[in-house]
């Protein structure tokens, strides 16, 4: 698998990794019965600001060579 595809792949997971600390504060919550995801503001600020985190983690260990 090449380099690329794996870099992209931890980009989108990074901001799926980013929805676990707001799930556990609170922010997003889900109805099994009615199969509603439901977002608050904070919880996708959490989820962005841990998956850009997590963007500039890879970036720093795959970035500019």
């Amino acid at each position: 698998m090449n380099l690329v595809y794996l870099r992209l792949a931890a980009y989108v997971v990074s901001f799926l990794v980013g929805l676990i600390p707001a799930a556990f504060a609170g922010y997003v919550q889900f109805d099994s019965e009615t199969l509603v995801l439901t977002l608050k503001l904070q919880g996708i600020l959490t989820a962005a600001a841990t998956g850009y985190g997590g963007s500039l983690g890879i970036l720093s260990l795959w970035g500019k060579k």
